[in-house]
């Protein structure tokens, strides 16, 4: 029989691996420290909304949490995360794009890092080929490959050396 942990729990793992305190969350999520404890406590059930915002700053599965807060029915969170997979990956196609000089502030630094880094036009077709292929993984597996990317670079991700 499989150990169910309940959202709950799991918000409370997720918060505890980053060393991040509830005084902590709630700033962060901009969810009160009181809901976000009775949340913890299991004493109440939040919102859809209210799920996206501690998923936000947990890293967490937003899939899983929301499954485990089971307040949606399956077709809605099923539409909610394919929206959600093709907006990040418009989002992250846009930075990319952007190092031709058309892009925000996520483009800019994308940009910069292209420029200092003097990739090729192909380099960057492979990055985005892999960061495409990084948004297909579930989260914890996304964590545990750009945690190896860190290993192997030797300053845990503080940015590319010459």
């Amino acid at each position: 029989m499989a150990d169910e942990e309940s959202l709950g729990k799991y918000i409370r793992n997720q918060r505890e691996q980053l060393n991040m305190s509830l005084l902590e969350l709630s700033t962060r999520s901009a969810v009160a420290y009181s809901h976000l404890s009775r949340i913890e406590n299991e004493s109440t059930i939040p919102s859809p909304e209210t799920i996206v915002k501690i998923a936000d700053q947990l890293e967490g599965d937003l899939t899983l949490m929301l499954q485990k807060a089971n307040n949606l029915p399956r077709v809605i969170l099923d539409r909610l995360l394919e929206r959600d997979s093709a907006v990040r990956l418009q989002t992250l196609q846009r930075a990319v794009d952007g190092a031709d000089g058309s892009y925000d502030d996520t483009g800019d630094d994308l940009a910069r890092l292209v420029q200092d880094a003097k990739l090729t036009n192909q380099d960057v077709a492979d990055f985005r080929a892999a960061i495409s292929d990084l948004l297909q993984l579930a989260p914890h597996a996304r964590r545990a490959v750009l945690q190896m990317i860190s290993t192997l670079s030797g300053d845990e991700g503080s940015g590319a050396s010459d």
